[in-house]
């Protein structure tokens, strides 16, 4: 399987990496990238197409050793280092040290829905996606994310979730993102749409982890689903975790482990 693919255009402009599959069971990524390779012809600038866990991606599972999406990191512990993902991240670094602009694309669990997930300097770049919600401010919670790696080099990071990483729709959606992002980036000929949806934006606030090995939900919540003052999200061991203040939550799952993340806690701006 050819994972790296280079396109220049004729006229200057931006050098731009789009990535999928750095979690092996999420495959819309993948296959908007294999969808458009063939075919795709940029006017300006230069674009790194990266299908980025392979081995993963054949073995159809989120890691083969650790989450690729939490390693970009300057110094990290000597055990991760030996591990097939972090090889393999090192090559992916020299093309984001390379690129301006990072599209990480992504889809999750049946829960889900899709949305964009930018700081404050790459607000202006997604404003030709399709997408009305966007998360701000996550990179402080998920260090070592690719986007957060974009972010504190002075550059553009934006991640997208495509929905749910089973349906085939999420495909769909990532190829039409695909295509309007390099349009609104003037890479691609094609109409800005004035049509497109309004953003709401929502600001990351906390992220929870486990405190014990057995966190349960009380249910199965939707991401962005209100949670108002003093409910109960989950029982940690026998502890209820609630908060005092109105959220928004995304991310949520059940662990087995301590430290693990349980879900994320945001507020509309």
């Amino acid at each position: 399987m050819q994972t790296i693919y280079e396109i220049k255009g004729q006229l200057k402009g931006p050098t731009v990496t789009i990535m999928g599959g750095i979690h092996g069971n999420e495959f819309c990524g993948v296959e908007a990238i294999q969808s458009l390779v063939s075919d795709l012809k940029i006017k300006r600038g230069k674009l790194n197409l990266i299908i980025a866990n392979p081995l993963a991606i054949q073995k159809d599972v989120r890691a083969v050793n650790v989450n690729m999406n939490r390693i970009f990191l300057d110094e990290i512990d000597s055990q991760i280092k030996d591990t097939y993902e972090y090889q393999r991240s090192l090559e992916i670094r020299k093309f984001l040290d390379d690129s301006d602009i990072l599209l990480d694309i992504h889809s999750s669990g049946p829960d889900s829905q899709p949305f964009v997930i930018a700081e404050q300097n790459g607000i202006k770049y997604i404003q030709n996606l399709n997408f009305d919600l966007v998360l701000t401010g996550i990179d402080a919670f998920h260090p070592g994310s690719t986007d957060g790696y974009m972010y504190n080099k002075g550059k553009v990071g934006i991640c997208i979730e495509c929905g749910y990483m089973r349906d085939k729709n999420s495909s769909n959606v990532a190829i039409q993102a695909v295509i309007d992002f390099l349009i609104g980036l003037d890479m691609l000929d094609g109409e800005i749409l004035k049509s497109r949806k309004s953003k709401q934006i929502f600001a990351s606030k906390l992220i929870y982890k486990s405190k014990t090995n057995d966190f349960k939900l009380v249910k199965k919540f939707t991401d962005f689903d209100f949670v108002p003052q003093g409910t109960v999200i989950g029982f940690d061991g026998e502890k209820p975790i609630s908060f005092e203040k109105d959220y928004y939550i995304l991310f949520s799952v059940n662990q087995s482990q301590k430290n693990q993340e349980c879900f994320l806690l945001v507020n509309k701006n």
